[in-house]
């Protein structure tokens, strides 16, 4: 039965660090910052709602490896709130999922 649980990412492992949004609370745009890992082909952003739904279009990340990326998220369509973003790295076969809170005032 071990064989199927899929190995757990070490800190030191990881694809993905430092994630974090600036400003936050936020009004017409974001920044993503986050570093990234070596061979990794894909970087998907989107922001959620607290129910889980999608409020903005999945953007295409930056992915310079072994370095700090950062992306500009435009969110002034978007209603004043508290929402998820959440970035999806994926090297290999291997994928990270991490989710941060951002707030959003008008």
């Amino acid at each position: 039965p071990n064989e199927l649980l899929a190995p757990i990412l070490q800190p030191s492992d990881s694809i993905v660090k430092n994630f974090y949004i600036y400003p936050n609370p936020a009004k017409d745009e974001a920044f993503i910052r986050y570093w990234l890992a070596k061979d990794v082909n894909k970087v998907k952003i989107q922001v959620f709602d607290i129910a889980g739904d999608p409020v903005s279009k999945e953007y295409i990340g930056e992915k310079h490896p072994l370095t700090e990326n950062e992306v500009m998220l435009p969110i002034s369509s978007i209603a004043s709130g508290v929402y998820l973003v959440r970035l999806e790295v994926a090297k290999g076969n291997d994928k990270q999922v991490l989710f941060y809170k951002l707030a959003i005032t008008k």
